[in-house]
């Protein structure tokens, strides 16, 4: 079964929100964000880009460990 054409519009919306609120929390943490995607950001942490969903708060990057949370990504780079 599909999603109805007003739930995405919506998840469109939301995710649209999350990404530009956690592009402002990461800048004002001194990261940069490398790339957006229509569901992610790219960012560089230590040398190793991740890629932070949104939507479900998860993050994933080759040499870190995955989680979820903008706080547990944050604490990556300390």
């Amino acid at each position: 079964m599909s999603r109805s054409q007003e739930w995405k519009a919506r998840r469109d919306w939301v995710i649209q929100a999350r990404k530009d609120r956690a592009s402002q929390i990461l800048r004002s943490n001194d990261i940069d964000v490398l790339s957006e995607t229509k569901y992610s950001l790219v960012v560089r942490i230590n040398c190793h880009t991740v890629e932070y969903f949104p939507f479900t708060g998860g993050f994933t990057g080759k040499g870190i460990t995955s989680g979820k949370g903008l706080k547990n990504l944050l604490a990556l780079k300390k």
